[in-house]
């Protein structure tokens, strides 16, 4: 499989780094290498924080990565932090709660999504970043859902509840990318269809 890169970015206690571990550890069914680094400040709930995830079947020579395929920002304050730091063509998932501004480039897929309000309609606030991970594997094709959903159904037995609430909000994730309702989509694959 081609090898892709990741920034899972937010605040502490938002489950940022449970999603980019589960993507991780899901991905060495497929990946003949793998790599999940957290950062986090000293106080984790609130705080800034943020993982990076490489996958690849190549020898992974460095965790440092100046460009990456894609960002999922679980706030929307860090958006155009990490905005300059996606490859040309890559994707960024932002939440819309507390965006100031929209992004300003034309070279990457942009999806905005008011993942904190769905969760939230669904029934739990916290299921936001499950929702994003699902929004976000479907546009970039890096793992498939499938596979990160067993990594979940593992690593959550005998919570119940908690795991159908987070698998509810992935395959909502899914499924708002499929049918596009509730998220503004500025797409390089759109842009180019109008442009012919």
């Amino acid at each position: 499989m081609a090898r892709h890169e990741a920034i899972m970015t937010g605040t502490g206690g938002r489950g940022v780094l449970l999603v980019g571990r589960i993507l991780a550890t899901a991905a060495m069914e497929v990946y003949k290498n793998v790599l999940w680094l957290p950062t986090y400040a000293i106080t984790m709930r609130g705080g800034a924080v943020e993982c990076s995830v490489i996958l690849d079947d190549e020898e992974i020579l460095s965790p440092v990565l100046n460009q990456v395929n894609g960002v999922i920002c679980f706030d929307a304050s860090q958006s155009k932090i990490f905005e300059s730091r996606i490859k040309p063509g890559g994707v960024i998932v932002t939440e819309t709660a507390g965006i100031k501004e929209d992004l300003k480039r034309d070279d990457i897929n942009i999806f905005y999504i008011p993942a904190l309000q769905v969760a939230i309609e669904l029934g739990d606030p916290q299921i936001s970043n499950f929702l994003m991970t699902g929004l976000y594997l479907a546009a970039t094709n890096c793992l498939s859902p499938e596979l990160f959903e067993k990594d979940v159904k593992a690593r959550m037995a005998g919570r119940d509840k908690i795991l159908s609430m987070n698998l509810m909000a992935f395959r909502k994730g899914l499924e708002l990318y499929h049918d596009g309702k509730g998220v503004v989509r500025r797409s390089l694959a759109k842009k180019t269809a109008a442009a012919r």
